[in-house]
């Protein structure tokens, strides 16, 4: 079966599902901005006219109001070069200046925000090329640092400009006036103040989750710059109208100062603090660990947001305890380390799961023991295979307090008495994936062992472009996507230069064989994600018995290829947002 690229030169992008007929722009915009947008409510308000600023800078814009020549050309320039970065093949209409400084409520603090107007045509998949434009967005603003006589220059895309009475907009492209300012009559951008709002929250969602410490401090240190000079605006004249003042007010508002002071604290707090060696043996030196623990551990990306849903007033901060940071399910506590064989653990384990477990977090509860000085919040979990296996394991030789099971993920420990504000069912249960068990011995080492079954990867010799960084991603994303399609038997991908015996367009699967060749020469790494993702799909409908080996299958259209392309476009977008655009989209 042929695989179909997901190049943005090429036709098979479009949908109809995501079509965005021409308008405001503020649809044409990536998930994690997104989502922001519709938390975020601004009322009307009107301009106190004699606060406005007698004119527009003068620094940029020359007295007629034409932008001056030399900030034309620099800007024009910057302009070029973020297109020339995005590698789009749509065709720019124009540039836009836009934004406070462009109209009488600048501030010293004021950015220089340019919009490229893209030539997108209507049928394209505007999700997709959201998403791509702000990952190729991000990596331009932590690689520059660019300021035009101080204020600094913020460069977006989209397809379309938002146009609201009174919005000034200057087309540096056709050096004029889309919309001039106006000091009759003046209302504030609310479009644009709740995309720069939202753009920023996501600014500090993602640099919250930076797993290093120094680059997460450094992440947070930037932004936390950022939104000082903004505030500084208020205090001129005029100020508290202004684009960056306003922003500021809505991450106030919406409690994304607190979540970046909080993190810088806890990373310093972290840098500070010195443990004893064994300082984990701590929580019960009496009886928890004379034992063997055998526990299911998650990998779970957006952990953070789960454990940002504490109040650092609520958790009980000493050492050992806090916010839990290696999400796992106890499947047995109590194990007699002495008399338990590992070899017998994974056989147990194997019997009744041979590949990733999949459970379902169905609400929030608490544990509280009277003799604590806290309160445990936990994730209730329900797994038919958990409530089995902990059943076989109790055959062997074990102590344990407690004679019924029920699967918990801990969260936090928190001040006593704080647990139960916490507490909720959730309307809809989550499904997370567990994919490593850790057997945790009395001694503290501990032994693991993936549930991933190995797939194989063969890689044609001399592939043009193809380097370790790109093999590594490519493997991640074959155990990814076994795991998320529940494949029950390993897969073979075979990546290879061109069309050749095996290939005719991009991709194929074998069926006869049970093997998947991949075209990379030439190809992005995400389309060859995609055609993995493609193929691997159709190795699932295989098990699943949708077709079998040897049947003819309709090449183009039809249920099976219709299920394998969208199955290709969720499995990426998936990835992605675990993996990280840049890693992805920029190699």
């Amino acid at each position: 079966m042929q695989g179909s690229s997901r190049n943005l030169s090429q036709s098979s992008m479009r949908s109809a599902k995501y079509r965005n007929p021409k308008g405001p722009a503020k649809y044409f915009a990536p998930y994690r901005v997104r989502k922001h947008l519709d938390e975020i409510s601004i009322p009307d308000i009107q301009y106190d006219l004699t606060h406005l600023k007698s004119g527009i800078n003068g620094k940029v814009w020359e007295k007629g109001g034409h932008l001056k020549d030399e900030v034309r050309q620099k800007l024009l320039k910057i302009a070029n070069l973020f297109y020339e970065s995005l590698k789009l093949p749509f065709p720019i209409k124009d540039i836009y200046f836009t934004g406070s400084l462009s109209n009488y409520n600048w501030t010293k603090q004021s950015d220089i925000d340019i919009h490229l107007i893209l030539d997108i045509p209507n049928e394209e998949d505007m999700d997709f090329i959201a998403e791509y434009i702000d990952a190729k967005k991000d990596n331009w603003k932590n690689k520059h640092n660019i300021t035009i006589y101080g204020f600094p220059v913020e460069l977006y895309a989209k397809d379309a400009e938002s146009e609201v009475e009174n919005k000034s907009i200057y087309s540096i492209k056709n050096d004029k006036w889309i919309q001039r300012p106006s000091k009759k009559k003046v209302n504030i951008d609310i479009q644009g103040v709740k995309e720069k709002a939202a753009d920023m929250m996501s600014d500090i969602d993602n640099a919250i989750e930076i797993s290093d410490d120094k680059k997460r401090l450094e992440a947070v240190e930037k932004i936390k710059d950022k939104i000082k000079k903004m505030r500084s605006s208020s205090l001129e004249q005029g100020g508290e109208y202004s684009t960056e003042n306003l922003t500021f007010k809505v991450l106030r508002n919406a409690g994304y100062l607190d979540k970046l002071s909080t993190e810088k604290t806890a990373i310093q707090d972290k840098d500070l603090t010195l443990k004893e060696v064994g300082d984990k043996t701590k929580k019960d030196d009496n009886h928890k660990f004379k034992f063997g623990c055998l526990m299911l551990y998650f990998n779970i990306p957006k952990w953070s947001k789960i454990t940002d849903l504490i109040s650092e007033e609520d958790i009980y901060d000493e050492p050992s305890y806090g916010l839990e940071t290696e999400p796992h399910v106890t499947l047995l506590f109590g194990l007699h380390d002495e008399e338990v064989n590992t070899d017998d653990l994974k056989k147990v384990v194997r019997k009744y799961a041979n590949k990733p477990i999949t459970v379902q977090a169905v609400g929030l509860s608490t544990f509280q023991n009277e003799h604590a000085p806290y309160d445990v919040i936990k994730l209730d979990i329900k797994g038919d295979d958990l409530n089995k296996i902990n059943k076989a394991l109790k055959k062997h030789p074990h102590t344990s307090s407690f004679p019924d099971y029920h699967p918990h993920m801990t969260i936090a420990y928190v001040k006593k008495g704080m647990g139960p504000k916490y507490e909720k069912k959730f309307k809809k249960s989550i499904n997370l994936i567990g994919d490593k068990i850790v057997y945790s011995k009395p001694d503290k080492t501990k032994i693991d062992w993936s549930l991933i079954k190995k797939n194989v990867l063969k890689v044609q010799k001399n592939i043009p472009g193809m380097t370790d960084e790109k093999i590594k991603i490519i493997k991640d994303f074959i155990n990814f996507t076994c795991a998320k399609l529940g494949m029950e038997e390993p897969v073979t991908v075979v990546l290879r230069t061109g069309r050749d015996e095996y290939i005719a367009t991009t991709a194929a699967y074998a069926p006869e064989e049970n093997e998947n060749h991949i075209r990379c020469g030439g190809r992005a790494l995400i389309d060859i994600l995609g055609s993995i993702g493609h193929e691997l799909t159709h190795n699932r409908q295989r098990e699943l018995g949708v077709f079998k080996v040897g049947e003819a299958v309709q090449n183009i259209g039809g249920h099976i290829e219709d299920e394998a392309n969208a199955i290709m476009g969720i499995l990426k977008k998936d990835f992605t947002h675990n993996y990280g655009y840049d890693n992805v989209y920029d190699i």
